[in-house]
């Protein structure tokens, strides 16, 4: 079978003038300051260009003290050195295996135009999202617009010509038509291997070991969700479709309006300048409160284990104990700065899963990874709010896997059953929008006892709440499409992407002449038949929140009944059990809906 076409291989481009990209930011189309094109797919010419940047020679004999030497005369360029050699290795690694003639075609499209200012050596976010967005000028002095993410999203949520946006959205979803047969012949496949199995269909093979047990369940939620909606998505959209009538007249509003006009929306409402929120949550102060809400939630004590043996300096060990008992819990290790050869994603691993052993506990231990900045000019790394949510997020899988007592290794540590897994770390996002919270893990960075504003807060959980009817109803959507394709034989993609879309998108129309499934890879591979998975555990969780803790958010008690009946038992208890065990009656979705339309 042919293999998925890869969506990072599609280098394909659009040309558009200045004037068709008005609103984009100046430096989306400005060269500033030195340039440097890197493009070659030869690994030692890449690496001689990053060392005359730095004016560094390669030298064998002492190319260990000289490094020393120059990471501290050079260190602000540390970080970009970093990002060249991952860009490097990534430009390889498309290269490897292939005829010498394909080397060029990669080299062409993977070249970057760097914009090396000084502020951009500073901050690594700035220049990185800059150097990621710049447009290349093509010969007849148009801007190139690649049908890559990382310029499609700029694009689509700044620009202010509306043709431009509706040309890209059009493209963009046509990449890799040919995905669309061979997702079809994937899918017969599944469904012949559910039948073998004893299944009706590969949906419900693949849901019979989840919480939702079957196919049938999975549509009953997302179309009672969905349905539950319509009332707030009608609004948001009526909001989003009048501003637009105001700005560019009786021009009709299409799925590719969205992103524009919904961030315009969000703006004129909320003017949230998270540069400034960035400056009260440094990642030691951010950290800290962390533990000390787990302490007070889950009755836990957190202590640094001081000579621990890690594999790099940055590394921090800490024991976990009962603050009752005094029992030791578990222990995890925290990898949080980023360095060169470095895993780049944040995630939670579980290094060890407790478990009983001839009658003694193998005690459980997890790592967290992430890639946040240690310093910048000297002064404590500081975290984005959309970072500080998600620090708590993985934190929750921490948690979740020292805390679990089950006997076996099989249902220990975070091997669960894939529904449930998250509705922990979802759980403990909701304290980032909390006031008390918030004003524990806050501190200006140059002075950590002036916390965040209340007004500040209560702008984030409104932010937070923002339109969000339409944004779910989006993914509901690829969920039932997900579901229909993996539960019924010979469907027509492409009819049902039309069809369905209008239907969920309270009445929007699919953009003419794309077919999304074709760039839609969790369909493919990976998430098959459990799209939905992540709003299931969202609609849990806000339920847990809302019954448990939104009175009274460090509700000690509650928080050990949590920690008990829906932590310690792991994955060897139903979980649909547990839950209606620890809320005293069966899940519900009204807390969820309450919460993204704000009146709770």
């Amino acid at each position: 079978m042919q293999y998925i076409h890869n969506l990072d291989d599609d280098c394909s481009f659009l040309l558009f003038t200045d004037m068709e990209l008005e609103g984009l930011p100046p430096e989306f189309l400005k060269l500033q300051g030195n340039r440097l094109i890197l493009g070659c797919g030869n690994f030692m010419l890449r690496q001689k260009l990053i060392m005359k940047l730095l004016s560094i020679t390669i030298s064998k004999k002492k190319k260990k003290k000289k490094r020393k030497k120059k990471k501290r005369k050079d260190n602000q360029w540390h970080h970009v050195v970093v990002y060249m050699y991952r860009l490097t290795m990534a430009c390889l690694r498309k290269c490897r295996g292939r005829p010498k003639k394909y080397w060029g075609e990669v080299i062409r499209h993977d070249m970057l135009l760097l914009q090396l200012t000084e502020d951009m050596t500073h901050d690594r976010k700035v220049w990185r999202s800059r150097i990621k967005v710049s447009l290349e000028k093509s010969k007849d002095g148009k801007r190139k617009i690649i049908l890559k993410s990382h310029q499609i999203s700029p694009v689509l949520e700044l620009c202010k010509v509306g043709s431009t946006r509706r040309a890209v959205s059009i493209s963009y979803g046509r990449r890799c038509e040919a995905n669309v047969t061979i997702l079809e012949k994937l899918i017969q496949l599944r469904h012949k291997l559910a039948r073998l199995l004893g299944f009706a269909n590969y949906a419900d093979y693949a849901t019979d070991v989840r919480m939702a047990k079957s196919s049938s369940k999975v549509f009953e939620f997302l179309e009672s969700l969905s349905a539950s909606l319509n009332d707030l998505a009608y609004r948001e959209l009526s909001m989003v479709k009048a501003l637009k009538k105001k700005e560019e007249g009786e021009c009709p509003f299409g799925m590719e309006d969205l992103p524009y006009y919904v961030k315009r929306v969000k703006d004129q409402q909320f003017h949230m300048n998270f540069g400034v929120i960035k400056q009260y949550f440094p990642i030691n102060l951010v950290l800290s409160g962390i533990f000390k809400i787990c302490q007070d939630l889950f009755g836990l004590d957190f202590k640094e284990v001081e000579g621990a043996e890690v594999w790099h300096p940055d590394v921090q060990l800490f024991s976990t104990s009962d603050l009752s008992s005094k029992g030791l819990v578990g222990y995890f290790y925290l990898d949080l700065y980023s360095r060169v050869g470095k895993y780049a994603h944040t995630c939670v691993v579980a290094l060890q899963n407790g478990l009983l052993n001839n009658g003694s506990r193998q005690i459980p231990v997890a790592l967290l990874v992430s890639q946040f900045e240690k310093k910048v000019d000297g002064h404590p790394g500081l975290l984005q709010f959309p970072e500080v949510v998600n620090l708590f997020h993985e934190f929750g899988h921490v948690i979740h896997h020292i805390c679990n007592c089950a006997s076996f290794a099989k249902f220990s540590g975070l091997r669960l059953d894939p529904d449930f897994v998250e509705i922990p770390a979802l759980l403990m996002e909701n304290w980032c929008y909390e006031s008390l919270s918030l004003r524990l893990i806050s501190g200006f960075h140059q002075d950590i006892t002036k916390p965040i504003k209340d007004e500040l807060c209560k702008s984030l959980k409104k932010w937070r709440c923002s339109f969000s009817a339409l944004k779910l109803k989006q993914e509901i959507f690829y969920c039932l499409f997900d579901q229909i394709i993996h539960s019924t034989e010979n469907v027509d993609i492409s009819g049902l992407f039309k069809h369905l879309y209008p239907k969920v998108m309270v009445g929007l129309p699919l953009l003419e002449g794309i077919n999304p499934a074709s760039c839609f890879p969790r369909t493919a591979i990976g998430y098959e038949a459990t799209c939905y998975s992540h709003i299931w555990s969202e609609v849990f969780a806000a339920d847990i929140f809302a019954l448990k803790f939104h009175d009274d958010i460090f509700n000690l008690q509650a928080g050990l009944q949590f920690r008990n009946k829906v932590l310690a038992p792991g994955g060897g208890k139903d979980p649909i059990e547990m839950l209606s065990e620890f809320l005293g009656r069966d899940p519900s979705i009204q807390a969820f809906l309450d919460s993204i339309s704000g009146t709770n």
